[in-house]
């Protein structure tokens, strides 16, 4: 049983440090860049594809990664030169999505 807990904080203190770098600019940038608004919504509340505001990294890098089988996206990371900080990013955008710290600019080739 304290082998589980350790393991479960562990986990949770890693993810806690990978998100704790996110930056929520760089991730909008990374959703326009990606055309990920063009499946998604400009913010994120689906069309072809389904809802992903304030989703969570983890989604976020195994959607990115094409770990959606059943009709789901491709691979993002590692084919079009996406990262994992990408899909971190992003997420921290995603988690600001409605709120007054989102990032509104629409022209990722000047940010």
């Amino acid at each position: 049983m304290r082998l589980l807990l350790f393991a479960v904080s562990s986990v949770m203190a890693i993810s806690t440090v990978s998100t704790a770098h996110a930056d929520a600019g760089a991730g909008r940038k990374a959703w326009l860049q990606y055309n990920c608004y063009g499946c998604h919504g400009n913010n994120g509340a689906g069309g072809m594809g389904p809802n992903v505001q304030h989703s969570g990294t983890t989604d976020v890098t195994d959607a990115m990664k094409g770990g959606e089988k059943d009709g789901g996206m491709r691979s993002f990371i590692g084919t079009t030169g996406a990262t994992t900080t990408d899909a971190i990013n992003i997420a921290a955008y995603l988690a600001t999505i409605g709120t007054t710290s989102e990032p509104k600019w629409l022209d990722w080739w000047n940010h």
